[in-house]
């Protein structure tokens, strides 16, 4: 038998970030509304949409939060696997 504490509380941690993380990009991401395309509605960046690096901070604020949400994932799975006893384990 294994000892699996440490993979239980490293796993809470995991949790608890994954969870912070994806709310903070999902929340982030759906605010930057495309200024561009079929779905813009108003003050639209026309084609070849060479003006579209103005709105560069705003809409891509989303993508560390959904990086460390990646990572966060990651060491949830990592936890998981670790706390999961060896006669239960698939590999």
């Amino acid at each position: 038998m294994q000892d699996t504490s440490t993979a239980n509380k490293f796993g809470l941690y995991a949790a608890l970030f994954t969870a912070v993380a994806g709310v903070v990009a999902f929340g982030l991401a759906i605010t930057a509304v495309p200024v561009a395309g079929a779905n813009c509605q108003s003050n639209c960046v026309p084609y070849p949409y060479m003006n579209a690096a103005g709105q560069w901070p705003k809409d891509f604020l989303w993508q560390p939060p959904a990086i460390l949400f990646i990572l966060g994932y990651l060491a949830l799975m990592l936890s998981i696997h670790y706390a999961v006893p060896t006669e239960r384990s698939l590999g």
